[in-house]
């Protein structure tokens, strides 16, 4: 949340207050986003609304949408909702983001900035430039940017056990978690992956991943090669030019240097 309120500043809309305590419970690791999110949100969106001003700003929001506040406030910043979607707060919508028509989208709901989502997405965090544009389900997940979701794939938040959830083996006494997807990520349809999962940056999925992705990975089910960097690098390009927007040289570093710490770490 701190993070948006950085691009509010930065778009010019102005610092009004600022915020000298967030009351964020203890980390215990990176799952720990998803577990706090939604109260998180909750708590610290009255802070987000008294600095912008409004819960809706520069934001067409049509009249047959359902926006459901009983549960906490909905705010869209430079945000587009498309005609009959259901919003359910607390959700935060940044900027350049869409909700497609007949999207539910539930409690714990982030998008960041330039983000797409259709289908059903419930307390996900969604970085920059990535999409969800299908009828699909993400839930108690984080998605990197630059990451495209496809047509029919779900993330599966709960064991059929109803068990708690453990990520790298770590139990995360949590019941209920969905994946950890990497940056500039793509999931193809129809794929199903499996709960408390990690999809590592630049990688390529389809079917069903049943075990932890190592990064810059092309697999079809839990069947894995390695991703050429350079490879990595043209899916970027094309996905950047399929948002119509213009490839970052800063970008294609970043991607090139993940790759090369990543040949230094073992698999997960």
């Amino acid at each position: 949340m701190i993070g948006l309120l950085s691009i509010v500043n930065d778009r010019g809309m102005g610092m009004k207050d600022s915020i000298n305590n967030c009351d964020l419970p203890m980390a215990d690791g990176i799952w720990s986003i998803i577990k706090w999110n939604t109260e998180l949100l909750r708590s610290n969106s009255k802070y987000l609304i008294r600095i912008i001003g409004d819960k809706a700003i520069n934001s067409d929001i049509p009249s047959n949408a359902i926006i459901d506040e009983k549960a906490g406030d909905v705010i869209a910043i430079n945000a587009i909702i498309e005609p009959l979607t259901y919003i359910r707060g607390p959700s935060l919508l940044g900027p350049g983001s869409r909700v497609l028509p007949h999207a539910y989208v539930r409690e714990g709901t982030v998008l960041y900035m330039n983000n797409a989502v259709g289908g059903e997405v419930k307390n996900s965090i969604m970085d920059m430039h990535s999409l969800k544009e299908h009828f699909s389900y993400l839930g108690d997940s984080y998605v990197g940017r630059w990451v495209n979701i496809g047509a029919g794939s779900v993330t599966s938040n709960l064991k059929n056990t109803i068990g708690t959830i453990r990520y790298m083996g770590v139990d995360t006494g949590m019941i209920k978690l969905g994946s950890i997807i990497g940056d500039w990520v793509k999931v193809g349809i129809n794929t199903s992956i499996m709960s408390g999962k990690y999809v590592g940056q630049g990688s390529s999925v389809i079917g069903l991943i049943r075990r932890d992705i190592p990064p810059f990975s092309m697999c079809v089910n839990n069947e894995c090669e390695r991703f050429r960097v350079d490879k990595a690098v043209e899916v970027y390009r094309r996905f950047v030019g399929l948002r119509r927007a213009r490839a970052n040289e800063n970008e294609e570093a970043l991607i090139k240097a993940v790759y090369e710490i990543s040949l230094h770490e073992p698999p997960p």
